[in-house]
């Protein structure tokens, strides 16, 4: 492995060797959702069966599914894993904004969505408006022309209304890596945060700034802390 132009370099801890002598070759721990496993099996084989997660981490991974309900009376029959959560659907003309925030800097992507209610139910009436279920990380369907939805009311973005709230939520959260997104409601141009996960991938973030920006962000929260 070879340190970025700044200096930054990442190594991987393994359970193989002793931690302690490991944690004194490095300056910070990047982990996620630690917390939440139970155990680390070492003797098995198989990558995934290694770690065991406490029930709320198990539950976590069923939030990929959702569906999209358009009768009362369909929500006690829907085959969706349990605990779920019930959203209200917001025309946000077919338009997501993926927020990323790295320390004092945002950064955000813009990208094609579900359609609006109408071409939804539009759709759905072919099944008679059966619920709509699907894995929102695989079969999630986009807008486009062929469905009919043009988005000819997209609602400008207020950057700096979504600035104030990504630190607003950093302070809240104690969060200095972390992600949400934005829809903007086509009615009233409310802006919506529907998501909200830390450490993301920043996909849609070129690496040429990402990465100078990864290593300042981490760089500030370590010299911040030696200073308390």
């Amino acid at each position: 492995m070879y340190p970025t132009e700044n200096g930054l370099m990442f190594v991987p801890l393994s359970f193989n060797l002793p931690l302690v002598s490991q944690l004194q070759e490095v300056d910070i721990v990047l982990h996620k959702a630690t917390d939440e496993i139970v155990s680390v099996d070492m003797s098995s084989s198989s990558e995934t069966s290694k770690i065991s997660y406490s029930k709320g981490m198990q539950e976590l991974k069923s939030l990929n599914w959702q569906a999209i309900v358009f009768n009362d009376e369909d929500i006690k029959d829907l085959e969706v894993p349990l605990p779920a959560i019930i959203l209200e659907y917001v025309d946000h003309s077919s338009t997501i904004y993926k927020f990323y925030v790295l320390g004092d800097r945002v950064f955000h992507a813009v990208k094609r969505l579900i359609p609006n209610a109408a071409v939804i139910v539009k759709l759905a009436e072919r099944s008679g408006l059966k619920p709509l279920a699907f894995d929102s990380l695989k079969s999630l369907p986009t807008a486009s022309g062929d469905h009919g939805d043009s988005t000819p009311n997209v609602q400008p973005l207020d950057l700096d209304l979504v600035n104030t709230a990504a630190k607003w939520l950093a302070g809240k959260l104690r969060l200095t890596i972390f992600g949400f997104d934005v829809v903007v409601e086509e009615k009233s141009g409310d802006h919506v945060i529907v998501d909200l996960n830390y450490l993301p991938s920043f996909k849609e973030v070129p690496d040429d700034i990402a990465v100078p920006a990864f290593w300042d962000a981490i760089r500030s929260k370590f010299e911040s802390r030696g200073r308390r």
